[in-house]
Parts: structure tokens; C-alpha cells; sequence
């Protein structure tokens, strides 16, 4: 009798054993799968930024002759200006505007360059929680002014797929300063 107590007892171990491990292998994949969520988003996020960043430090390049002032719009969520971007002698017209989503409210940046692509604009990215465009005088004092821009701050926001706890968001906030300005 005592030999069937002891089998049974070792066999409730090992399932106990193993469910612990089932436990533990189900919520490292769950952690892997978060982490490469969250990395696959800020690579994203930093392409886009790396776009913006490289098209802003062209602003008022090579203008003179066509625009008086490097930019044209300068809202919240709605950036337009002029640079020679491709170097070619004459000035592009380069426009980033967000576009809210209304299944998800989520946001969508797009890209428009008037010489590439026949002007149709480039969804750069989507899924933003936040895209905000912020425009600096000289001084350092935030202006809506589009002849006093002498820097500009953009804050990108987006959304991790897939997230509920935690981190829910992916945060790209810099600041370029045109040295054609």
C-alpha cells in the first residue's frame, strides 16, 4: 500500500513539476513577444524620426530666389516648408500633415514632396497616439509665426501593437535646428 501512496505522490510532483514549467516557458514567450513588440516599434519610430530630422535640416536650403521664408505652415499637426532636398538648383515644396483615423483614433503622418511621386503624398507612418510640431524663435520662445521659425520640435507617439500593461507607447521627442534658417 505504502509502494501506491509513494507512486502516486511522485506523479502528482511531476505534474506539478511540469505545469510550473509550462507556466514558466507560456510567460517568457509572452515577455519575448512584448519586448520584440516594443523594439519593432521604436525602430519604426526612429526611421520616421530619422525622415523628418534629415528633411528639416534642409529647410530654407538653396530658397532664395523663390520663398522669402523657409516655411509656409506651421501648425500643431500640419508643417510645410521649402528646401532644395535633391540639390538640384530649385526648392521643393515638403508638407507633413497627420490624418486622424476615426475606426481607431489613432493618427496617420503623411509626407509630401511636390517633386516626387507626382505631389501624391507618403503615409510615413500610422498608429500614432500624439504627432505634435512645436516652432522656436531665435530666443527659444514658441512661436505660431512661420517668419520667426528658427527651430522646430517634434514629438512622435505611438502605439505598441498588441499592448495592454506596461509600456503601451513608443516616444521619439527631438528638436532640429535648420542651418539654412
Amino acid at each position: 500500500m505504502t509502494i501506491f501512496i509513494d507512486l502516486a505522490a511522485s506523479w502528482i510532483v511531476r505534474v506539478s513539476m511540469i505545469t510550473v514549467m509550462l507556466g514558466i516557458s507560456v510567460t517568457m514567450n509572452d515577455a519575448l513577444y512584448k519586448t520584440a513588440q516594443h523594439a519593432n516599434t521604436n525602430a519604426a519610430l526612429a526611421s520616421t524620426a530619422d525622415i523628418v530630422y534629415r528633411d528639416l535640416n534642409m529647410a530654407g536650403y538653396n530658397i532664395s530666389g523663390y520663398f522669402y521664408y523657409a516655411f509656409g505652415t506651421t501648425t500643431s499637426n500640419d508643417m510645410t516648408f521649402y528646401g532644395d532636398l535633391n540639390g538640384g538648383g530649385v526648392p521643393e515644396t515638403i508638407r507633413y500633415y497627420t490624418s486622424l483615423d476615426a475606426s481607431t483614433g489613432l493618427y496617420k503622418l503623411y509626407r509630401s514632396v511636390n517633386r516626387e511621386n507626382s505631389g501624391t503624398p507618403l503615409l510615413l507612418g500610422k498608429d500614432f497616439t500624439s504627432v505634435k510640431f512645436q516652432y522656436y524663435k531665435y530666443n527659444g520662445v514658441l512661436t505660431t509665426n512661420y517668419w520667426e521659425v528658427a527651430s522646430v520640435r517634434i514629438k512622435l507617439e505611438q502605439q505598441i501593437p498588441a499592448a495592454t500593461s506596461g509600456f503601451t507607447t513608443a516616444l521619439n521627442d527631438f528638436r532640429v535646428y535648420p542651418a539654412n534658417l
